[in-house]
């Protein structure tokens, strides 16, 4: 059998003592090592803070040049407004000009043109019963032959 004795256990562990019950500074710096979840490296860190900051430049560029878009979209608009009116007044000013008081206006007074009295119209007649004939020309022979020579060649090609 075996002999028992207190050899197998410390029980230094167990007194209190004021110089062990301050940690060490190495048992602080190995705590805050363990804090550090496992597979955390600087790397991946600097990694994800860079693509974070990438991106965040990307959105920030897409929304810079929709801004830019924006503004040549109004100034196109605004174009198009303008010349939209502008083609409305010419066409105003046309009508204006081409009216029929304003066509009388130029033929009287620039043209010294002036209405039609009563006496001035003519009218004439016509007869339903007059028919004007066209006489058929004549032609020579040699022209019926080529005309006759015409004909067979068509009756011939069908």
């Amino acid at each position: 059998m075996s002999k028992q004795t207190n050899l197998a256990y410390d029980l230094s562990r167990y007194e209190y003592n004021k110089v062990q019950a301050e940690p060490k500074r190495e048992q602080m710096i190995k705590r805050s090592t363990k804090a550090v979840p496992a597979g955390f490296s600087a790397f991946r860190t600097v990694m994800a803070i860079f693509v974070a900051g990438a991106l965040m430049c990307f959105v920030l560029y897409g929304k810079a040049e929709e801004t830019t878009l924006q503004a040549q979209l109004t100034a196109m608009n605004k174009a198009v407004d303008v010349e939209y009116s502008n083609g409305v007044r010419m066409k105003a000013e046309l009508d204006g000009r081409t009216s029929i008081e304003a066509v009388e206006e130029y033929a009287e007074n620039v043209l010294g043109l002036k209405k039609l009295d009563k006496s001035q119209v003519e009218y004439v007649s016509l007869q339903n019963n007059d028919v004007i004939e066209i006489a058929k020309a004549e032609s020579n022979t040699f022209v019926n032959v080529k005309n006759k020579f015409y004909e067979l060649l068509e009756y011939l090609g069908g």
